[in-house]
């Protein structure tokens, strides 16, 4: 699932520091296609694992508790929602085309 709500149904060839790597499920013997890991916000493989690239806001220390706590920005909102969706919604093996739009078009 991309950060813009859009969903890839791929088979993921790699994960690396950077990128993803992957085929498109409708062509497994086609070319292998990149995607910076900054546009994906998860990944959920066919075995049931998930990796998920949110970045997390870092908890309170003693070093940082003097600053205000950061409201998380419009788009780290809008990420949290689509993964919640997309998680509630991928084990519930619905439609996520119709899902994922309303929630694109609430934050457009």
């Amino acid at each position: 699932m991309k950060k813009d709500g859009s969903i890839i149904q791929s088979k993921v060839t790699e994960v690396n520091s950077d990128n993803i790597k992957y085929k498109k499920f409708s062509n497994p013997d086609g070319p292998v296609y990149t995607i910076s890991k900054a546009e994906i916000l998860a990944i959920n493989y066919e075995n049931g694992d998930k990796d998920t690239f949110v970045t997390e806001q870092a908890p309170p220390t003693a070093s940082n508790t003097t600053l205000p706590l950061q409201q998380p920005t419009p788009d780290e909102q809008r990420n949290q929602e689509l993964l919640a969706l997309y998680n509630r919604e991928y084990v519930a093996k619905k439609d996520l085309g119709d899902v994922f739009g309303k929630a694109r078009e609430r934050h457009a």
